[in-house]
């Protein structure tokens, strides 16, 4: 085995990483574990995120999401309203916005959702008015993350001026939020999931 010299870029990094598990390069291995504590940043976190999709199967992709997980947990404002969250997968978004550890208000977790959601529903009506096929709502696209907002802690006036006039969210869910708000005693808060809202 001769040493080489292989240029770490973060496009390339979940890739690389798995070839050095899978070769057992060891130094290659763990010089991309390092170079991602150094490279991840607001500008390539969710292209990170996006690549790492591809090798979700591989043990050392895991330990590098753990480490831009831990990233976003620390800028999750930041991140959750960059423009390229858009083209971060459902799951994806699922993962981040269901984590304790991140530090976000309920308010900036429901726009990140909303946002992502009608950047979906603009692709999936695009692709449906093409192929003559239904047009997807975008309260169904916003209904796979109900369960990861705690909209008894958003306050009431955001919760009828922007979450309701939205539409994306049943207004069962908003009225057991403002009913928590009002008396808290009122209402079971584990009854705020997706099988509530239905």
């Amino acid at each position: 085995f001769t040493r080489g010299v292989c240029t770490l870029q973060p496009r390339t990094l979940f890739g690389l990483v798995n070839a050095a598990d899978h070769y057992d390069v060891e130094e290659l291995k763990q010089a991309c574990i390092n170079f991602v504590g150094q490279s991840i940043s607001t500008d390539t976190v969710c292209h990170m995120l996006s690549n790492a999709d591809r090798y979700i199967q591989y043990k050392s992709t895991k330990v590098l999401i753990q480490k831009v997980m831990e990233f976003i947990d620390r800028n999750g404002d930041e991140v959750l309203s960059l423009p390229s969250f858009s083209i971060l997968p459902k799951h994806v978004v699922q993962l981040i916005i269901s984590r304790e550890s991140l530090a976000v208000s309920e308010v900036n977790k429901f726009v990140a959702v909303y946002n992502w959601s009608k950047s979906q529903y603009e692709k999936e009506r695009c692709l449906a008015l093409n192929c003559d096929e239904k047009v997807v709502k975008l309260s169904d696209i916003v209904e796979g993350f109900l369960d990861y907002i705690q909209f008894h802690k958003i306050p009431i006036h955001y919760l009828m001026n922007e979450v309701r006039q939205s539409g994306a969210v049943p207004d069962t869910i908003i009225m057991m939020a403002v009913a928590y708000q009002m008396d808290p005693a009122s209402i079971d808060v584990s009854k705020f999931s997706r099988s509530y809202s239905h």
